[in-house]
């Protein structure tokens, strides 16, 4: 086993290479770990470019006991409007396309809110995921995205886990704030389908839904990490399993003409 000795230089080797993939990914990559789709919607990876998502479906399966037993998300990939890839998200099992890696984080609550202006024109209608916590409450709010309109919008779901008499069941609240003051502009409570007119502006709570939150990564160094890992182990396993073996040996004349061999082991 002569040549195990140099298991010590893969070993060395490997750690170089963990370090120059580390810095790869420090300087070429990147991550999003709070990536939002809500249920039949598709958004654009702000950090990829002309890459957007669609997540088609979310499904959750839970244990008899309690705890959740799996979540994953239905993704289509698209690039320049047209799709590329499609496939399943779920824990430690992400899907990856161009080497960007969209793997499933978390989940949560969607109030899909329809709004029209005084003409009847629709503003917007898509779903407004509730994926941040008010301060009061701990209830689950989301931001009502309002184009053309120097407002900003809320919409807050009840407390989970208990009877919320602020915001009961089957209903949402708006918030509605000057987008230049930040001054509170009117609080109205959201019943599914019925409309309520504020600020020249009609919404509508139109049903509940879901989203996805993704944890979006690009390492290009990720594959000289697994290079290095795998020559660390290459290494380990050539000075451990297979140690450099020797014998001394000593040959004394005798008399008689013949020779007295001695053998042994190194240590």
């Amino acid at each position: 086993y002569r040549l195990s000795r140099l298991g010590t230089f893969l070993t060395h080797l490997g750690l170089v290479l963990i370090l120059v993939g580390a810095l790869m990914g420090r300087l070429w990559g990147w991550s999003d770990n709070g990536f939002i789709v809500p249920q039949d919607a598709t958004k654009e990876v702000p950090l990829a470019k002309n890459i957007s998502v669609k997540l088609e479906q979310f499904q959750e399966e839970w244990y008899v006991e309690g705890p959740p037993k799996d979540f994953s998300s239905e993704l289509v990939i698209y690039e320049n409007g047209q799709e590329v890839k499609r496939g399943t998200a779920r824990v430690n099992s992400p899907v990856t396309y161009k080497g960007i890696a969209f793997n499933q984080a978390f989940y949560g609550q969607v109030a899909v809110v329809e709004v029209r202006d005084a003409a009847g024109t629709v503003i917007t209608s898509e779903g407004v995921p509730l994926a941040w916590r008010s301060t009061q409450g701990n209830r689950p709010i989301g931001t009502l995205e309002l184009p053309g309109r120097n407002v900003t919008g809320y919409i807050v779901g009840p407390e989970p886990g208990t009877y919320d008499a602020a915001i009961p069941l089957g209903t949402v609240r708006l918030e509605l704030y000057d987008g230049t003051t930040n001054q509170l502009i009117d609080i109205q409570s959201l019943s599914r389908n019925q409309a309520v007119q504020v600020e020249g502006m009609t919404f509508t709570f139109l049903r509940e839904s879901q989203f996805t939150g993704l944890k979006v990564v690009k390492d290009p160094g990720v594959n000289i990490v697994w290079l290095a890992s795998a020559l660390m182990v290459l290494g380990l396993v050539m000075v451990f399993w297979f140690p450099h073996r020797r014998l001394w040996v000593l040959c004394t004349p005798r008399t008689d003409g013949g020779t007295d061999v001695k053998l042994a082991a190194a240590s």
